[in-house]
């Protein structure tokens, strides 16, 4: 993992590959290593920027905490590596987030890939893979008073 040091604290990220960047955002609750299989298949073709999204993996949380925060934070980071143009590919958070830094900047991004960007997670008459709004709210319960626990439930409803 390489690491920098910027305002808000550390921010983590892992590199390889040789090629034009390609930097890959993961979701709520996770980190890089979510991508670590997609990453061997491409590390051949792209320089892989996979970061550790604020307050996930093993960056440090950003206060205040926003998409606009965060997306100041990487064209930050992106910067500071000198890269100029990226493609970017976003996964549930990630891609909220890449379309946030897609809305601010028309020189960063060549390309833009977005995963399950625009996620809904209550149940509705015309989405039903949602959660009940019951559970929605228990969730919401959860991550004030047993955060960690709360993680791994998520992550056992998504995997």
């Amino acid at each position: 993992m390489k690491s920098l040091s910027m305002a808000h604290g550390r921010f983590r990220w892992r590199e390889t590959g040789t090629g034009d960047p390609l930097v890959l955002l993961h979701g709520w609750s996770m980190s890089h290593a979510v991508f670590d299989e997609l990453a061997t298949l491409l590390e051949g073709d792209f320089r892989l920027l996979i970061p550790d999204l604020p307050g996930h993996g093993r960056s440090d949380p950003l206060e205040p905490c926003s998409f606009k925060a965060m997306a100041q934070l990487l064209k930050d980071w992106l910067a500071e590596i000198g890269c100029q143009k990226v493609t970017l590919l976003g996964w549930s958070l990630g891609g909220q987030l890449a379309l946030q830094l897609a809305s601010e900047t028309t020189t960063l991004i060549e390309r833009l890939i977005l995963i399950s960007s625009t996620a809904c997670f209550c149940a509705r008459p015309d989405w039903q893979a949602g959660l009940p709004a019951g559970e929605l709210r228990a969730l919401k319960r959860g991550l004030k008073r047993r955060y960690l626990a709360t993680l791994g439930e998520f992550f056992d409803l998504q995997f």
